[in-house]
């Protein structure tokens, strides 16, 4: 099979996608969606996340990837949450254990109300916002908030889990 040549435009696009954390797999996808052209998931690692010469491209769109998550308004809790377990995820994938695993400890935290006065003014948000909805979207919201819920809860579980089964937690939770 020939090498797919992507055009400029395209391939800024595989940068800014992996600048985003996309996976691999994921962009490949995309690719063949939007492109039509077919893309190897090791092209992808290879030629581009590992690459120097892409490294400033890719790097230029990752601060400007974190910038904007800055301005989003982070005192909603389900955004919060949202946020910890992406890089939850990011750290698991890369095998980064120690950092994953203080991600699920701001999770719990999160979870468990211990971030403060944060949990009040995520109250206060949520009253206001949940006053002006119908109630057909009440219920849409109850059930997207349950289904959150059951993930954090998981999250939770796994945490409880890991620190259990390999001990870990406990010595980093009381230095902190």
């Amino acid at each position: 099979m020939s090498k797919p040549h992507l055009t400029p435009d395209e391939q800024l696009d595989v940068c800014q996608k992996l600048a985003h954390f996309w996976k691999p797999l994921a962009i490949k996808t995309h690719i063949q969606k939007t492109y039509g052209k077919h893309l190897a998931v090791e092209t992808i690692v290879v030629n581009y996340r590992e690459s120097t010469n892409w490294r400033p491209v890719i790097d230029k769109f990752r601060e400007q990837y974190i910038s904007d998550l800055s301005a989003v308004p982070l005192f909603h809790k389900r955004k919060r949450l949202d946020e910890l377990t992406f890089f939850y995820e990011f750290y698991k994938d890369r095998k980064k254990y120690r950092e994953a695993r203080l991600v699920l400890g701001q999770i719990m935290e999160e979870v468990e109300g211990k971030a403060g006065e944060v949990s009040f003014s995520f109250t206060q948000i949520n009253n206001n916002q949940f006053n002006k909805l119908t109630d057909e979207e009440l219920k849409q919201e109850k059930l997207k908030t349950m289904a959150e819920l059951e993930k954090v809860k998981k999250m939770k579980e796994l945490i409880h889990e890991r620190e259990a089964t390999h001990g870990l937690g406990r010595k980093d939770a009381q230095e902190s």
